[in-house]
């Protein structure tokens, strides 16, 4: 008999089933799964996967979700193109750092 954690606990919140999380992050990883094994494609714009600001807001969300999937027994993590990924096109930090770095100590 299976445990069903929504049975004993008031309040549970169960995880995310993979066709709810597969179309959640779709526009940073392509998945499928076939008996247990997971495979994970990085991309963007079906192109090598770009780490943007919003690929890494998902970027630990995504691997929670996936890990806290109990049908997930092997992932398998590739990417899209000639690379594994690629850097903010557009640079890493939407500003340059005097604006966004303090200047001063708040160290007493």
């Amino acid at each position: 008999m299976a445990f069903h954690p929504a049975d004993h606990w008031e309040g549970y919140l169960a995880p995310p089933d993979f066709e709810e999380y597969s179309a959640r992050y779709a526009d940073f990883f392509r998945m499928r799964r076939e008996d247990g094994i997971i495979e994970v494609r990085l991309h963007t714009d079906d192109g090598p996967y770009a780490h943007t600001h919003a690929a890494h807001n998902v970027w630990t969300r995504v691997w929670q979700e996936i890990g806290n999937d109990p049908q997930n027994q092997v992932l398998i993590i590739t990417g899209t193109g000639d690379r594994w990924m690629t850097g903010n096109p557009k640079g890493l930090n939407p500003n340059p750092p005097p604006t966004w770095i303090p200047t001063t100590s708040t160290r007493g």
